[in-house]
């Protein structure tokens, strides 16, 4: 998996910076060609790095959080990365 974050320029002037997982290069490669296709403009893309949910609990437990929240916040994550 390839998770990047990508500030595009939309076809109306607008930037937006959004982060986003791939299956492989060729999946990234196909969706970036799509998207300029489309009309937006793709300004800037840098990997990206996520805790895994094992380095967000020690970090969380860390800081006093509870398991309510750490639970909460792993999920928001996958989530996140999933782009649900």
């Amino acid at each position: 998996m390839l998770h990047k974050t990508i500030t595009i320029k939309g076809f109306n002037g607008n930037y937006a910076t959004i982060k986003k997982q791939f299956q492989d290069e060729r999946h990234f490669n196909n969706w970036y060609a799509k998207v300029n296709k489309g009309g937006a403009k793709i300004v800037g893309v840098t990997d990206t790095e996520f805790m895994t949910d094992e380095e967000l609990r020690k970090y969380l437990e860390g800081r006093g959080h509870s398991e309510a929240t750490i639970l909460e916040w792993i999920k928001d994550k996958n989530d996140f990365i999933q782009g649900k």
